[in-house]
């Protein structure tokens, strides 16, 4: 389905049916909207191939506007083994050959010479949109400095972000999908380290440290960083930490709705530890004072300490080394002897700093 009726962004729905398919295996029972499905599902002895058809049957809906089997239940079994169905209408006319290729090919009845999904976005009608699409680099300096803040970040912090990804509106997510997209080069729903290496090269991240950002991201340790993961590091700096985000997100740590978080809700949220780090540490580090207990202030404070201030001293900072540089680094007056006005100014924003950050 459409996300909305203002935007092409599409959504997938309706999981009653769905089923984790081993590989090597048959399914047996016959389910699902008969124009719909695969001759082989009808037979009760069908793989994954059976979703291909299922495409097919869909992308033929969308060019030409008509169901590809129709009629009585009787018609439309005979017509689906027997793969019988019409290009010939006036609807088609304007369809391309690529497009029509594409929909011949996945609505094969011999499910072993039916496309794959690899296959189908190797395609020349998917390829040819996917080059034009990709003509300019959607990852820009905001996302790598996300992603880099993201690895930096405290265990629990990390936690936290991963679990206001699940809270992320569909606007929030549509401003970083196309950079997800643009890191997962081969269509697989993930981004493999290969990937994120390849592009963040061109922002001049050494291997090392794309290494590090992809491993704390990975929090599943499957080798692979799947979006909710990537949105997660999103959330640190790309999108904002509203308060509707911040009482979503809390109120999934406070799973026991007690209007705290405590250990054990932090263990039944996210078991007994959260990248290698038990629930107790992770606590800790928003609980200094040993209470066993956070409460919706202090989950806000803890989040927001830090972020802009970190922010603020780094800009600062860079200033100051800047015009150090460019006066020959010295941090003293020279004719009093004196800490300069530079100096000065960077004591009181550490002091100021220290002073937020302090337990």
């Amino acid at each position: 389905m459409y996300a909305r009726k203002d935007t092409d962004h599409l959504k997938l729905i309706d999981f009653g049916l769905s089923k984790v398919w081993e590989p090597n295996t048959k399914m047996e029972a016959s389910c699902g909207t008969l124009g719909y499905i695969a001759p082989e599902v009808l037979n009760k002895t069908y793989s994954s191939k059976c979703d291909l058809w299922s495409l097919g049957v869909i992308v033929y809906i969308l060019l030409s506007g008509c169901m590809p089997f129709a009629g009585s239940e009787q018609h439309q079994i005979v017509c689906i083994m027997s793969g019988m169905y019409d290009m010939e209408d006036e609807e088609w006319t304007t369809v391309s050959a690529a497009a029509k290729d594409f929909v011949r090919k996945l609505l094969v009845v011999d499910a072993a010479k039916r496309m794959s999904a690899d296959e189908a976005l190797g395609h020349s009608w998917i390829k040819d949109r996917e080059r034009m699409l990709s003509e300019s680099c959607r990852v820009d300096r905001s996302v790598v400095d996300a992603l880099r803040k993201f690895e930096q970040a405290s265990k629990f912090r990390r936690a936290c972000m991963s679990v206001m990804a699940w809270s992320l509106t569909h606007e929030e997510r549509k401003s970083v999908v196309d950079a997800f997209l643009e890191l997962d080069t081969s269509r697989r729903g993930t981004i493999r380290l290969h990937e994120m290496r390849d592009i963040l090269s061109q922002f001049d991240i050494p291997d090392q440290e794309v290494a590090e950002i992809f491993h704390a991201l990975d929090s599943s340790h499957c080798d692979e960083v799947h979006y909710s993961e990537f949105l997660a590091a999103m959330v640190s700096s790309r999108i904002a930490m509203h308060d509707q985000l911040l009482r979503s997100a809390f109120a999934r740590f406070d799973v026991d709705g007690h209007g705290f978080i405590s250990r054990e809700s932090l263990h039944k949220l996210l078991g007994d530890s959260f990248e290698g780090a038990p629930v107790e540490e992770l606590l800790a580090e928003v609980d200094p004072e040993q209470k066993g207990r956070v409460s919706y202030e202090q989950f806000v404070a803890y989040l927001r300490s830090g972020s802009v201030q970190e922010d603020h001293m780094h800009v600062v900072n860079s200033v100051i080394d800047g015009e150090l540089k460019r006066t020959g680094g010295t941090m003293q007056d020279e004719i009093t002897g004196s800490p300069s006005k530079l100096a000065i100014k960077r004591r009181r924003l550490e002091a100021q700093n220290a002073e937020t950050t302090s337990p």
